[in-house]
């Protein structure tokens, strides 16, 4: 099954584009005409690069080879790296490819990708998701009221596991310090989001790696009495240290990892004690077979594992795979139900009943790309597609 073509579909994420402007899916046939579906994380490659980063890294490292030996293109990926380090942006490519290589690699023995990996640790996964705004309740970051509403509404359609943003401006940009209004406020959110759901969800907080380590703390200490689940990336994943002094000081589970791209970076940020919820991304991490190592030294360490996602529903339908066959995954991170463009861009959406994601019935990932979607959504212009507003 050696690789004779990869394609690149940049695909624009329609209004109310939760989540991401847009999604970056790759298409990899080989010699007997068998077809590979990975996605590459959009927060990696700006839609303007996106096709000819693809293209540049697929022929010099794919094209010709069987994408199945996983192993093998990752030795290919350090000799042609600088004193064999691979850069995180070609990671995050190969990442997306080393998917497809998995989807092929399933339909070639007529098994799910979770098969190969060893089988069902869980018949199901727990399902969460980010409090997006809708009709009447735009203000989910700033607003108690519209949070709680919002939240409510998740519940009752079964999800019992939400992020939550901290309180800030969707374009405010990042910084060392949070304001006393900012933790006040976040603090008030929570308040009312424990208030009006009670104990029948947990909640994350999210910070995207905003603060930096005094600044988190006493952030983190405004939140120990509404108990969150966790509290994510409050410093730059790549900072253990800073992660770490924020998590010796609380009684809050510390999340991150979202951006690394090594396993030797998930084994130091472990190390540290810097974290008890890792945060891979299956892309920038390098692929599946790399998530599954970095479940492995989580698993050492005592840590949880939570998929994140900077993608679209072809990275989501990765995730559902891999949780299925890894016992410390705790559950998946997912754009609400994952109807609308999430679901049409698939030819057998993802399926959730009562906030969990059901297993899928077909070979290799248990779908492919809708093609005629995916071309009715190609950017429209040539200018970089920026965050939509209140993306995180």
């Amino acid at each position: 099954m050696k690789v004779t073509d990869v394609t690149t579909f940049v695909i624009e994420n329609p209004p109310p584009a939760f989540a991401l402007g847009h999604f970056v899916v790759v298409r990899v046939e080989v010699d007997d005409g068998t077809i590979g579906w990975g996605e590459v994380s959009a927060r990696v490659l700006p839609a303007t690069v996106a096709t000819p980063a693809v293209a540049d890294i697929a022929d010099r490292l794919v094209i010709g080879h069987d994408l199945r030996d996983i192993e093998g293109l990752w030795r290919r990926a350090r000799a042609h790296a600088v004193a064999g380090v691979v850069d995180a942006t070609t990671t995050a490519v190969l990442g997306g490819l080393e998917i497809a290589g998995w989807d092929l690699a399933g339909k070639a023995a007529g098994v799910p990708v979770h098969a190969l990996l060893g089988g069902r640790a869980h018949e199901s996964v727990r399902a969460a998701t980010a409090l997006y705004p809708s009709a009447g309740w735009r203000e989910v970051t700033t607003n108690p009221e519209h949070a709680a509403a919002r939240a409510a509404n998740e519940v009752e359609r079964g999800f019992d596991a939400l992020f939550f943003d901290v309180a800030a401006s969707p374009d405010s940009a990042p910084s060392a310090a949070p304001t006393q209004q900012q933790i006040v406020d976040t603090a008030q959110m929570m308040a009312t989001l424990r208030s009006s759901l009670g104990p029948s969800a947990d909640v994350v907080v999210r910070a995207n790696g905003r603060f930096g380590p005094a600044g988190a703390r006493r952030f983190v200490h405004e939140l120990e009495s509404f108990d969150p689940m966790w509290f994510d990336e409050p410093c730059p994943g790549d900072d253990p240290a800073a992660l770490a002094t924020v998590a010796a000081t609380s009684t809050v589970a510390i999340g991150a990892g979202s951006t690394i791209s090594s396993v030797a970076g998930f084994a130091h940020l472990t190390r540290s004690n810097a974290v008890s919820v890792v945060r891979p991304d299956l892309s920038r991490c390098g692929g599946i077979a790399a998530a599954r190592k970095v479940a492995a030294v989580a698993e050492a360490h005592g840590c949880l594992v939570v998929p994140a996602l900077a993608g679209g529903p072809m990275l989501g339908a990765a995730n559902l795979q891999f949780a299925l066959a890894t016992a410390n995954v705790a559950m998946i991170e997912g754009v609400r139900d994952w109807t609308g463009i999430h679901a049409q861009l698939l030819t057998s959406p993802i399926a959730v009943e009562g906030g969990r994601l059901l297993p899928p019935d077909g070979p290799g990932l248990g779908t492919e790309l809708d093609l005629d979607v995916a071309r009715s959504h190609a950017p429209s212009t040539t200018a970089p597609l920026p965050p939509p507003p209140g993306a995180s």
